[in-house]
């Protein structure tokens, strides 16, 4: 009956009993563990077996203090050696074990229980802040990276009109530079045509006189080497603007994709790493 003892109660070991033979002989006979959790063949199991120190009297008694070490005796050891102690019956005694076992079973599990319930609460706490931690440093984050982005946009939109800004400033100086150019170039060409004009009422003497004088810038500008220099120019200059402003479109065409391919960064911000973008200036 001991074997379901609690350890505590100082019944855990298997009880056995001294039997002696003719030959007075010490012969152990051992309970086995598993029959005390039947009550029936356990007490007849305990009933047939005999008092270590009284072996003509069968074990009808257990003592609740386990005085002495001892757990199962007869009705003479009941009335010597345990006279002070909580004798029971076997019955008696199989029912208060039982109900000790029971009870210390039900309050340690009552007791894990509730160590499970403070662990329980303790690590959903423990949850509750390492993810309240975590969306705060989110929240932090997503600000700081939100003013990041602001300050770059910003500093970006600057730079976009400084740089829109130095353009057609540029441009309009080229412009202004090929419109005095070709200014000149007309003024040229009707200066030249007006003193041709007027050449033409001198007298024959007085008109070589003029040819003579002027041979260098007549055989300059019949020759083209001056006005149509100048008209080269230009030219040249009224290409090179054509390339500038087809530059410049290109140079648009570039930032809008730059800008397109930022907002399309943005939306897929926290989902795709993307690569930073630099803007051409």
């Amino acid at each position: 009956m001991h074997s379901l003892i609690d350890p505590s109660l100082g019944l855990c070991e298997s009880q056995r009993s001294k039997e002696y033979n003719g030959d007075e002989k010490l012969v152990e006979r051992s309970v086995n563990n598993l029959e005390w959790t039947d009550s029936g063949s356990t007490l007849a199991v305990v009933e047939d077996a005999r008092c270590p120190h009284h072996f003509s009297l069968p074990i009808q008694y257990f003592c609740l203090d386990y005085c002495n070490g001892e757990g199962c005796f007869c009705s003479e050891c009941a009335l010597t050696k345990h006279a002070n102690c909580d004798v029971r019956t076997l019955r008696e005694a199989h029912s208060v074990v039982i109900s000790s076992v029971v009870c210390k079973w039900a309050n340690q599990l009552a007791a894990r229980l509730e160590n499970l319930r403070i662990v329980f609460a303790q690590q959903l706490q423990d949850k509750r802040e390492e993810w309240t931690t975590r969306l705060q440093e989110s929240h932090a984050s997503l600000y700081r990276v939100t003013n990041d982005m602001d300050a770059s946009l910003c500093e970006m939109e600057a730079s976009l009109v400084k740089w829109l800004s130095d353009l057609h400033q540029e441009f309009m100086h080229d412009l202004e530079a090929i419109k005095t150019k070709t200014m000149s170039v007309i003024d040229s060409y009707a200066k030249n045509a007006t003193t041709l004009r007027q050449q033409r009422r001198l007298s024959h003497t007085d008109l070589l006189l003029f040819y003579n004088a002027n041979y260098a810038n007549l055989r300059q500008m019949l020759l083209g080497l001056t006005p149509r220099d100048s008209e080269r120019v230009a030219q040249a200059e009224c290409k090179h603007l054509k390339d500038k402003i087809e530059a410049m479109n290109k140079c648009a065409l570039q930032v809008t994709e730059t800008l397109a391919k930022l907002d399309q960064n943005i939306r897929n911000y926290g989902q795709v790493p993307t690569a930073p973008v630099s803007t051409p200036m």
